[in-house]
């Protein structure tokens, strides 16, 4: 069953991000209104009742109000991905406005205008992107704040971090930057890992919810490491390239893709999932399971997460209290809603009193 569907809306872009692939447009990237509404409708006959919406900028999408609209229409919630791009206030409004509206993600890189300044290539990304926060924590919005490390801002995580609960975002979003190396990729969610654990067990004293220990033995959760990557089951991501509509698991794994025509929709889905069941991984991916009897990605890090955990020389509560957030991430892994173990988000909501 398709519950999840990601889609580039476009690959235009307001910035020019330092880490970022798409420095141009693709040609004839963009999705058209005829074009998403086809996919939508075909997609809810398979079960659909969440649209992702990415890109490039969303915002930039000269339709996406009628898309909000197609979606209503569908009774289908939108989550929306957005860099907050020049003169965006009144498009955000008219979509805020949507009962269906699930989220808005926002990417902020740095709290600093000079920094955010380098890595946008744009000096009014400051004003933007705070400004745009700002609506959305006054409107009392479900939204998170998602943050790519890279060589620049890593000193920043715990201020940006900070700024979310202070804002009241539901989630605080640490991606690390994916290579054409899996190995690399790996070391990478490590670091990210250990970043998040550290500055998590600095500023957590409270935590609404139930307490589970971190399990010291992977085969007691062994659900998490056996089952397929979630992508398989109930999640696929669109996109267009010269002129040609695309599907995929996930925009980690667009090697394993079909071209998608009218009235083939489900074929190409199909397709798709039986050749990514028969690899063990993707060049972008760290999730899928190998098949050779080698211990996927997923479980070395959570490995690798125990062993660091058990050398931070912390209180018994505070790792208890990160070994709740860290099964509940496990969860929402195979719950598919966030496929990707890279950046899985940290919901905030559930803490309070932070310590700083």
């Amino acid at each position: 069953m398709l519950k999840a569907l990601t889609i580039d809306l476009t690959s235009s872009c307001n910035y020019k991000c330092v880490y970022c692939r798409k420095e141009k447009s693709i040609p004839d990237s963009e999705l058209s209104l005829e074009e998403i509404t086809w996919i939508i409708r075909e997609s809810k006959k398979l079960g659909l009742t969440d649209v992702f919406l990415t890109g490039g900028e969303p915002l930039l999408h000269p339709s996406i109000v009628e898309i909000l609209n197609i979606c209503l229409e569908e009774r289908v919630f939108v989550s929306l991905f957005t860099s907050c791009p020049d003169k965006s206030e009144k498009q955000l409004d008219e979509i805020l406005s949507f009962p269906n509206l699930a989220q808005v993600r926002v990417s902020i890189e740095s709290l600093e205008p000079e920094v955010l300044e380098i890595i946008k290539g744009k000096r009014s990304a400051y004003r933007n992107i705070l400004g745009t926060v700002e609506k959305l924590s006054q409107k009392k919005s479900f939204f998170g704040i998602s943050m790519t490390l890279n060589e620049i801002n890593r000193s920043e995580i715990g201020d940006v971090f900070d700024f979310a609960v202070q804002k009241g975002a539901s989630y605080f979003r640490l991606s690390t930057l994916m290579k054409e190396a899996p190995e690399e990729n790996l070391e990478n969610a490590k670091e990210s890992i250990c970043l998040l654990s550290e500055l998590l067990l600095h500023r957590i004293s409270f935590l609404r919810s139930s307490i589970y220990p971190l399990y010291e033995n992977p085969v007691e959760i062994s659900w998490a490491f056996s089952c397929r990557c979630p992508a398989l089951s109930h999640t696929a991501y669109i996109f267009k390239s010269r002129s040609k509509i695309y599907l995929a698991l996930c925009p980690y794994a667009k090697g394993i893709s079909r071209p998608i025509v009218i009235g083939k929709f489900k074929e190409a889905l199909d397709e798709v999932i039986n050749e990514a069941a028969l690899k063990n991984s993707s060049k972008g991916c760290l999730a899928l399971p190998s098949n050779n009897g080698e211990m996927s990605s997923l479980e070395i890090l959570y490995r690798f997460l125990v062993e660091h955990l058990n050398t931070l020389g912390e209180s018994v509560k505070q790792k208890m209290l990160l070994a709740a957030i860290i099964n509940r991430q496990l969860e929402l892994y195979n719950y598919g809603y966030y496929p990707c173990w890279r950046s899985s988000p940290l919901f905030l909501h559930p803490i309070r009193n932070v310590v700083y």
